[in-house]
Order: structure tokens, then sequence, then C-alpha cells
């Protein structure tokens, strides 16, 4: 049996508006720390939170390395051997 390419699919991005960091808290308090009102203790509300805001910055992280990798891509072409010296396609 040979592994092909998974179909993990993409999470949308999270707003930083309050009412969507609020509605993430509420999503990782249920799904990773597996805790409600009556149960949950400040260490597993700090977590939650915790969580929620790591997500929002991970998304942002990320799309700022991709766009400085294509930066340097861009600004590194003219100097690569193949095209030294020769105009660039337009």
């Amino acid at each position: 049996m040979t592994a092909g390419p998974r179909n993990i699919p993409t999470p949308r991005a999270g707003g930083m508006q309050v009412p969507e960091i609020i509605d993430a808290f509420a999503h990782r308090m249920m799904y990773s720390i597996a805790k409600d009102a009556h149960t949950a203790s400040e260490f597993d509300v700090y977590q939650g939170l915790a969580f929620a805001v790591r997500d929002r910055l991970m998304e942002r992280y990320s799309a700022m390395t991709m766009c400085v990798i294509f930066l340097v891509g861009i600004l590194t072409l003219p100097f690569a051997p193949e095209t030294k010296g020769q105009p660039l396609p337009e």
C-alpha cells in the first residue's frame, strides 16, 4: 500500500474581533481542554485562551514567513547563474 498525499483541509483564518476570539476560546475549551463552565479551573481557562491567541499568532507568522520567502526569491532571481546578464522574462 502506497501512501499518497493526504487531503487535509486548510482551516479558515481567525478574526481579531472580540466575538471571533470568544468563539475560538469556546472552541478550545470544548475540544482542546475538554472542560465546560462547571468543571474548568482557572488554569484551564488560561490554557484555553492561550491556545486561541496562539492560533491567531501562528496564522499571521506563517503568512509573514511565506511573504518573506517569496520576496527573497524575487530579489535573488537576477543574481542566479541561469539569469545573470540576461533580461528577465516578461
